[in-house]
C-alpha cells in the first residue's frame, strides 16, 4: 500500500511540475512592447512612406463607376450546378475543416467602383468573404483581357467575415 502511494505522489508531482514548466515558459515571455516601437511596424511604416514617392497624381474630370451583385450560392440537395450558382457541398469560412452550409441566411455581394480620370482607370473590388481566392483573381484578370485593363489596376478586398462561404486556401 505504501509503495503505490509513493508511485501515485511520484506520479503526482512530475504531473506538477509539468504543469508549472508549461505555464511558465506561456506566461514569462509575452512581448509587451508597444506596436509601434516593434520592428514590424516600423518596417511597415517605412515601405509605406517609400511607395509615397511613387504616387501620381492625376487632374481632370473624374468619372466614377459603381457595382453590386449578389453571388449568392444556391444550396441544393441534389445535384449541383456550379456553373448556374448551385452546390450541394460548400464550406463555410472559419469552421477549420470545414462546416457546410445549409441555408442562406444573409445574401453575399461582390462590390466595385471604377474611378477614371483622364482614361486612368483604377477598379476597386471588394467581396464578403474571407479572403479573394487566387483562382477570382486569375479569372477576373482573363476575362479583362482586350478591355484595356490590366491586373495592376484593380485592387481586390474582403471584409474578411468568417461567417460567408471559404475554406479556399488548398491544402
Amino acid at each position: 500500500m505504501k509503495k503505490n502511494k509513493k508511485i501515485i505522489f511520484i506520479i503526482l508531482s512530475g504531473i506538477t511540475v509539468l504543469i508549472l514548466g508549461v505555464l511558465y515558459y506561456s506566461i514569462s515571455f509575452i512581448d509587451n512592447t508597444p506596436y509601434f516601437e516593434t520592428d514590424y511596424y516600423k518596417n511597415t511604416i517605412a515601405k509605406i512612406d517609400s511607395s509615397k514617392k511613387e504616387l501620381v497624381t492625376f487632374k481632370g474630370q473624374l468619372k466614377a463607376g459603381f457595382a453590386k451583385r449578389n453571388i449568392s450560392p444556391i444550396i441544393v440537395t441534389g445535384i449541383q450546378a456550379p456553373s448556374v450558382g448551385k452546390f450541394k457541398d460548400i464550406k463555410l469560412a472559419g469552421f477549420g475543416d470545414g462546416k457546410l452550409a445549409t441555408h442562406v441566411h444573409d445574401s453575399i455581394y461582390v462590390k466595385a467602383i471604377a474611378l477614371d480620370v483622364n482614361n486612368k482607370t483604377i477598379i476597386l473590388l471588394s467581396a464578403d468573404l474571407l479572403m479573394i481566392p487566387e483562382a477570382i483573381v486569375l479569372k477576373v484578370e482573363e476575362r479583362l483581357k482586350g478591355t484595356g485593363i490590366d491586373r495592376q489596376q484593380i485592387i481586390f478586398g474582403a471584409t474578411h467575415t468568417h461567417s460567408s462561404i471559404g475554406n479556399c486556401v488548398p491544402v
